[in-house]
C-alpha cells in the first residue's frame, strides 16, 4: 500500500498513536525535504566545478576599463586586462568553492539533525 503524502501516512496509523506520531512525522518529512534540496544544490555545484562553469549568481564578465586609444593597444593595456580577467576567475573559483563548502556544512548539519531525530524516535521505552 503506497501513500503520496504525510497526511495519508498518518491516516494509516492507529488512532491510539496518531496524536503522538503526527508532529514527529511532519518534522521528519520536512527535514528530509530540506536535505534533498541541499543534495540537489550540491550536485549542481559539483557539476559546475567539473565542467569549469559557474552558477548564475557568480557568473559575470571582468570589468572593462576605459583606456585612451594610444594606450589601449599596448602590451601594458593587454596585461592590465588579463589581470582583471584573472582576478575575476580567481574570485569566481573561490566563491564556488566556498558555496560548495557551505552546502556541505549544511548537509552535515541536517544529517546530524536527522540522525538525532530518528535516533530519539526509535529508542525503545522502558
Amino acid at each position: 500500500m503506497g501513500v503520496s503524502s504525510t497526511n495519508e501516512l498518518i491516516e494509516l496509523i492507529l488512532s491510539d498513536y496518531c496524536s503522538i506520531l503526527t508532529a514527529p512525522l511532519h518534522a521528519l518529512v520536512s527535514l528530509v525535504i530540506k536535505l534533498a534540496g541541499v543534495w540537489t544544490m550540491l550536485a549542481t555545484y559539483w557539476c559546475h566545478q567539473v565542467d569549469g562553469t559557474f552558477p548564475l549568481n557568480i557568473r559575470s564578465t571582468a570589468p572593462i576599463v576605459q583606456l585612451t586609444s594610444e594606450f589601449a593597444g599596448t602590451n601594458e593595456a593587454h596585461a592590465a586586462q588579463r589581470a582583471l580577467d584573472t582576478t575575476l576567475m580567481e574570485f569566481q573559483q573561490s566563491s564556488l568553492k566556498a558555496m560548495v563548502k557551505a552546502k556541505e556544512d549544511e548537509e552535515h548539519s541536517l544529517v546530524s539533525e536527522l540522525s538525532l531525530t530518528v535516533g530519539l524516535n526509535s529508542q525503545p521505552t522502558t
